[in-house]
């Protein structure tokens, strides 16, 4: 080998050796860009999470309390057995389940949830408790390792109803009535509230921050079953006598001449009078009964059945009655088999006994059912039990 030809070689050795180098550093530079950005996105996600769940928990809570009377809002996250569930939701599983028993985020809970019977109640809407429950709830939350404001129009109640022309169920906001079934809570970490999340290696690429927020609709849906055990009556209604929510119809039950409803055995095609009496006084529990179901209807009563309900009426509940009646279609008479299409309180004002065997009351539209889980479409009687519902 010449001079020349050692001297080009080691040259161009050299320059490999600086041309690795150079990707070297270019290859690393990469690597930590993407890492950082990696880094930034997952915790973007995480505190996307906890805003979703701060949000969940919050529409929740306060659609929980539009017709609760008990419920008691507090603003501290210190809870005693008659306050609000303030639960951290990032601890939603399990703790968000131990303080809401009656429902679950990861499904649906049995109707036997609540075995004691509880009769409806009138459903008066309690708007600010629903905004106060809310705002506590989510104020109790953190996001990105900070507490959570809510403001005011971030709380927003409403109607979940069905949109014609989009053919699907929607939130709309509206002023605090009877007709308001759901609560809509927008948790928010932008300039503007709460504070954006700032990012560590996105500045490198100009973006210093991200604004982020989550969305969550919770509502209040009918009936569309009754545990067992829950004291379901007896007797059914035709559905041309169910009231609309806020609205009341006297009804007076007399299957031999009218067509208002009718007696009915639940499934048992073959029970007797003992066991009609047993249903009217509670010593034998109903079955559980929901939407679909289809039930074995009588026309007319034995003398000891009405006379039983006249003791219950008059002695046992001291004239202060409300039941629960299936609801059926309506029919000129009542001896065939029947599907239950709903649910109505009725509140007993009359009870005769033979000869005329009637029972008179108040047919009562859109009554809460105390610990009960609901669908969408109307039943006529309220769920007590909020569920979810992202529009």
């Amino acid at each position: 080998m010449n001079m020349t030809t050692k001297i080009l070689s080691n040259f161009i050795i050299k320059d490999r050796r600086g041309s690795v180098t150079v990707a070297s550093a270019v290859m690393m530079v990469l690597l930590l860009t993407v890492a950082g950005l990696v880094i930034d996105l997952g915790r973007l996600y995480v505190i996307k999470v906890e805003l979703q769940n701060a949000a969940d928990a919050g529409a929740l809570a306060g659609a929980n309390a539009l017709f609760n009377t008990d419920f008691q809002a507090k603003s501290s996250p210190i809870r005693r057995p008659y306050d609000p569930p303030i639960v951290p939701a990032s601890f939603r599983p399990p703790l968000f389940s131990d303080a809401f028993p009656a429902f679950s985020l990861r499904g649906p809970v049995p109707w036997q949830y609540c075995a004691t019977i509880e009769e409806p109640h009138e459903a008066v809407t309690y708007c600010d408790m629903a905004r106060a429950a809310a705002r506590a709830t989510v104020m109790a939350n953190r996001a990105g390792g900070e507490p959570l404001t809510l403001p005011d129009d971030d709380v927003q109640l409403g109607n979940y109803a069905m949109n014609q022309e989009l053919g699907r169920w929607t939130f709309v906001p509206g002023t605090c009535s009877n007709e308001t079934n759901a609560v809509r809570v927008i948790t928010r970490k932008t300039m503007a509230v709460n504070g954006p999340v700032y990012l560590i290696f996105g500045q490198l690429l100009g973006r210093s921050y991200v604004e982020l927020s989550a969305e969550s609709v919770a509502m209040l849906g009918w009936v569309k079953g009754i545990g067992a055990g829950r004291g379901t009556f007896p007797l059914a209604l035709g559905d041309k006598y169910m009231p609309e929510p806020g609205q009341s119809l006297e009804v007076t039950f007399n299957p031999n001449t009218t067509d208002t409803g009718g007696w009915h055995t639940f499934f048992d095609g073959s029970a007797s009078a003992v066991d009609l009496k047993n249903l009217v006084n509670g010593t034998k529990p109903s079955p559980e009964i929901k939407c679909g179901d289809v039930i074995n209807l009588t026309n007319g009563v034995d003398t000891s059945v009405i006379q039983e309900m006249f003791n219950e009426f008059y002695n046992r509940k001291n004239q202060d009655w409300t039941i629960i009646l299936p609801v059926i279609s309506s029919a000129e008479n009542y001896v065939q088999q029947r599907q239950v299409i709903g649910f109505c309180a009725f509140t007993v004002t009359q009870v005769k006994g033979a000869p005329d065997k009637t029972v008179t009351g108040i047919a009562v539209g859109g009554y809460v059912l105390p610990h009960s889980k609901g669908g969408v479409p109307q039943t006529g009687l309220r769920a007590s039990l909020p569920r979810l519902a992202r529009s």
